[in-house]
């Protein structure tokens, strides 16, 4: 006897990968989407979109450009990199497309049409089991914790990998990154990546948007 399952599928994560699966997934399989924030949770991103991304877009969508609501200026085809610890400098032409992100995250949402669909924002995943046909998920939500069964998951919370962490697989490496909007007023339009080791073991950017950086 096959056990019946509260959904076909369950999708983690509401970025923009969530939100092309949501819309990929044909009709005819009931799905849940879980996130612990939503649409309306501002996310850590710098909000560029490459050629590649808008290849992906267009394909999704039928365009590569988003609403002029999801677009900000300026969109310039210059990046900077500046190494200072081996005082470096060099410029590269990009085709790099300035967005909001949490605004392109609520419009791709927006192109989720299925009568099946259960969005279940501000959820946690607390843990995941495996069984031979389905999945439980455990959620934390504001109202306590519940539970939900589904065939498959599809995981698309990057580098978080709620799943992986949720089945007791092992937390991915940590990364912790800032990100801080700051007034901007100036004439020189650029999108810079700067290195400094006494500052980050990684990188960190710099991008205009409108009148903040």
């Amino acid at each position: 006897m096959s056990f019946k399952t509260d959904f076909d599928i369950a999708i983690l994560g509401a970025g923009p990968a969530g939100a092309a699966a949501a819309i990929a997934v044909p009709h005819g399989y009931s799905v849940v989407h879980i996130d612990r924030g939503g649409p309306e949770k501002e996310k850590l991103c710098s909000g560029l979109l490459t050629r590649e991304a808008r290849a992906a877009l267009k394909k999704l969508t039928g365009s590569e450009n988003p609403p002029k609501s999801v677009r900000r200026n300026p969109s310039v085809p210059l990046l900077r990199a500046l190494d200072f610890d081996n005082n470096y400098s060099t410029a590269v032409q990009v085709e790099y497309m300035n967005i909001c992100r949490a605004s392109l995250d609520k419009w791709l949402l927006t192109l989720v049409s299925r009568p099946d669909y259960t969005a279940r924002w501000g959820a946690n995943v607390i843990r995941i089991e495996r069984f031979d046909t389905h999945f439980k998920i455990l959620l934390s939500e504001e109202a306590g914790r519940r539970s939900l069964t589904s065939k498959y998951v599809i995981d698309c919370t990057g580098w978080a990998s709620v799943s992986r962490s949720a089945a007791g697989a092992g937390l991915a490496s940590k990364r912790f990154a800032l990100q801080v909007n700051l007034p901007y007023a100036s004439d020189v339009h650029e999108f810079r990546a700067f290195f400094h080791k006494d500052h980050t073991d990684w990188f960190g950017w710099t991008v205009p948007k409108e009148d903040e950086v």
